[in-house]
């Protein structure tokens, strides 16, 4: 894809509106205040809102919307015109969550705020994106990273009836709160970011990346609460630990490592 040195108010404007949205995930959806709590409860022990046995939910949270969501539109606070998938990425999971919100939470409908808040970002990020034409196209590299699909073809196996199960949970209202149905969200999400890392081009080491630390965190919150509702436990830690460090070796380190190969090929 060819990018061009001239600068539009697109430059301006996008960045803009991708900081304060990621400054949103962060702080006003309290990614950052519940990505941690499973470490930092004992603050939260007075609060009416509060379930100690949501402490692995709580961390899904982070996950979804600190990493993922987060985490790709810190991406693109820098050279975004060469990263579209990030923002496809983002728009996708938005759709996502949204989808399963309205089919298994029988609140979503009655919360417009969150349908017209998600609907509302996404426009403006999609509308003052600096190559608007670009979100409508599929950036598929010209080589498949073999090892990065096999083993999310794996992930996706196991994730599968985990994802189901949040669903059923979320169906069956257990909580009273889109947890479960929000923990379901984040898998697929994460699953997405694999595949992306697979098959992509523009953008395709940012969900490498995003997919690493999620992964990262995930393992140490295995680790950290292991007998909770929806934890993988130790060996579910261990296996998101292996599968953090192959988004970075095949995702980033190889992907490096074959750019410097083919350039002193091709020189």
């Amino acid at each position: 894809m060819e990018i061009s040195n001239k600068k539009s108010w697109r430059n301006y404007v996008f960045p803009f509106f991708a900081l304060l949205f990621a400054l949103g995930s962060f702080v006003a959806l309290q990614s950052v205040d519940e990505g941690l709590m499973p470490w930092f409860h004992d603050r939260y022990l007075e609060e009416d809102w509060f379930q100690s046995s949501m402490l692995w939910h709580y961390g899904a949270h982070g996950v979804l919307v600190g990493i993922l969501f987060g985490g790709s539109l810190v991406s693109l606070l820098w050279k975004a015109e060469a990263k579209p998938l990030a923002l496809q990425f983002y728009t996708v999971g938005h759709i996502i969550f949204i989808f399963v919100g309205i089919i298994t939470y029988d609140q979503m409908l009655t919360m417009p705020f969150v349908l017209i808040m998600f609907t509302t970002v996404n426009l403006l990020l999609i509308l003052t994106y600096i190559r608007p034409k670009q979100l409508l196209k599929i950036h598929k590299a010209e080589t498949v990273n073999k090892p990065l699909l096999i083993i999310t073809i794996a992930a996706t196996l196991v994730l599968l009836p985990q994802i189901w199960h949040g669903l059923s949970q979320q169906w069956n209202q257990v909580g009273g709160e889109f947890r479960w149905g929000e923990m379901a969200v984040m898998y697929t999400v994460l699953l997405i970011a694999g595949y992306g890392a697979a098959l992509g081009k523009e953008g395709a080491k940012v969900l490498s990346t995003l997919a690493a630390i999620a992964y990262l965190y995930l393992a140490i919150l295995s680790f950290s609460v292991p007998d909770f509702p929806g934890s993988w436990g130790y060996v579910g830690g261990v296996l998101s630990l292996l599968m953090s460090g192959s988004f970075v070796y095949f995702g980033l380190i190889k992907k490096v490592e074959n750019s410097i190969e083919n350039k002193v090929s091709v020189s």
